[in-house]
């Protein structure tokens, strides 16, 4: 499955200066979960994307899923699902999206570490340094 370019309308900061100017001059606090997120879109696109030197408008490759029903998946890199949820335990409905769509994929935890299952669940600080 990839991603439909039409349809890509998340947007994340690159730039963490600009973030935390926003944050003080509207008083809007970003979740360090939102943050890290962030983080990790910045190294999956420019770690995958094809296109990057024409724009950051032309990406291919990493996108994100979303189902009708609300359903969403963070990134989809190559056709492989990547979810990031930051936190400290990693539950049964936390993979079972990217297991009844997909069939397998990775959870970014923040500490959990698990390839046992076709859900991989990595935490994000390897999973950044193996990318």
């Amino acid at each position: 499955m990839q991603p439909l370019e039409k349809k890509q309308k998340k947007v994340y900061f690159y730039d963490n200066f600009v973030l935390k100017n926003l944050e003080r001059k509207f008083g809007i606090v970003q979740k360090k979960s939102v943050v890290v997120e962030s983080v990790v879109a910045q190294n999956l696109v420019f770690k995958f994307s094809d296109w990057l030197e024409e724009g950051l408008s032309n990406l291919q490759n990493v996108g994100y899923w979303y189902s009708s029903n609300g359903k969403e998946i963070d990134f989809i890199v190559n056709g492989i699902p990547i979810e990031v949820k930051y936190q400290n335990v990693i539950n049964r409905s936390d993979v079972m999206t990217i297991k009844k769509t997909f069939g397998k994929g990775i959870i970014l935890s923040k500490k959990t570490f698990d390839l046992s299952g076709e859900v991989k669940v990595i935490p994000v600080h390897i999973f950044l340094s193996m990318i």
